[in-house]
């Protein structure tokens, strides 16, 4: 390859640039569901060094009663902060990594991160604690997550000591205290009225797409030196045949680098819009009353160990069981700390006990119901159970 560094011969890569950047979506859900260990990392750093925003995280387990009644709480939280914080939900029955990793013990178990670092954790269905917390960090970022623009930079150094107006070491001094500003830029500031007697004049933080590329808009020049690309045109850039034979070998590998980036940014991305919270979604089969028999041959009163254990007895007789509880579940599923005086059982929560058994039970054909038993008759037969919303015979 030629060695070639006119100014115009990066045209291509900057539309290959920009070709990226319009497919990166910018939606996130209510409350994203991480599922692995590199979920969990890649939002911690995403949050921390690109959008500045809090992340809010809730441990939670299914066969959680305190955990399903926040539930809500957390996401109408989610809805009202929306833009303002991040949430997100770690399942420990399923990401094992991150709650292994992070030393969960108890559910519900809720973690609050700014700028990337861990700013509270506390167990226990708390809500008041969540929205006082949560209602701190917000204002914490909109404070802190500011940015001091070269411009700027340079018209405050010319008032206060003009001797130092050097563009380049300016610019180094910015990008020492956070590349696109967030919380170094305001404690440079601080630090700067407390010498100076006043701080350079600051602005929002600018959340750029990928903060590996220029922003969307930048132009670039072509290789006759005339305008480059128009903003947001998806379509032209795409049609664009990027000249690689003018490139340099360390100019290709740049691009294949910052492509790499671009691609692990869509991926996750792709993956905060299709993992959208669901609290209408369900671990096990439900009884349905529209395609239950008029009469069940077992019926199963209450969902703590002793009712599971019945319920895994039934349905490896081919009795289908149907099991009828309300979701917040009993003295061991409602504690959600570990359990130290059951047989057999090491270092696990009630919670986890009673997934577990549940999980056993269903995967043999027992069926939930989470509704409240009201009353039994059984003066006649069938045996009829009322409910509170229907009756299940």
């Amino acid at each position: 390859l030629p060695e070639v560094s006119r100014p115009g011969d990066m045209r291509a890569f900057t539309v290959i640039a920009a070709a990226l950047l319009c497919s990166l979506a910018a939606g996130r859900p209510t409350v994203r569901n991480v599922k692995t260990g590199a979920e969990w990392r890649k939002l911690l750093k995403h949050h921390a060094e690109v959008t500045g925003l809090p992340v809010i995280v809730d441990f939670y387990s299914d066969g959680c009663g305190p955990c399903r009644m926040i539930a809500p709480h957390f996401k109408k939280l989610a809805e009202e902060y929306k833009d303002r914080a991040v949430f997100a939900k770690v399942d420990v029955n399923y990401n094992h990594e991150v709650s292994r990793e992070q030393m969960i013990r108890s559910m519900p178990t809720f973690q609050m991160y700014l700028f990337g670092k861990k700013r509270d954790q506390f167990s226990g269905a708390d809500l008041n604690r969540i929205q006082a917390k949560v209602q701190e960090l917000v204002r914490e970022s909109k404070t802190k997550n500011v940015e001091v623009t070269l411009d700027a930079f340079k018209t405050y150094y010319q008032e206060v000591a003009p001797e130092k107006v050097d563009d380049d070491k300016l610019q180094q001094l910015l990008d020492r205290n956070g590349k696109g500003g967030g919380p170094g830029h305001y404690a440079l500031v601080q630090a700067l009225q407390k010498k100076y007697g006043k701080g350079p004049k600051t602005q929002p933080r600018t959340i750029a797409e990928h903060p590996h590329h220029d922003k969307p808009g930048a132009s670039a020049k072509g290789t006759s030196g005339g305008p480059g690309p128009k903003e947001s045109n998806c379509k032209d850039v795409a049609a664009t045949e990027p000249n690689l034979h003018l490139a340099t070998i360390a100019q290709l590998e740049k691009e294949l680098q910052l492509r790499r980036e671009a691609e692990e940014e869509r991926e996750f991305e792709a993956a905060e819009d299709g993992d959208d919270d669901d609290d209408e979604t369900h671990a096990f089969d439900l009884y349905n009353a529209s395609t239950a028999p008029p009469v069940e041959q077992v019926a199963i009163v209450g969902a703590g160990p002793a009712g599971l254990a019945a319920a895994i007895y039934a349905a490896r007789a081919g009795l289908h069981p149907v099991v009828i509880a309300p979701p917040m579940g009993g003295q061991l599923q409602g504690k959600g700390v570990t359990v130290e005086n059951y047989p057999g059982v090491n270092d696990t929560t009630g919670p986890d006990i009673v997934y577990d058994m549940q999980r056993q039970a269903s995967e043999f054909g027992t069926i939930f119901e989470q509704d409240l038993v009201m009353s039994v008759d059984v003066t006649s037969r069938p045996f009829v159970l009322k409910v509170r919303k229907r009756v299940s015979a």
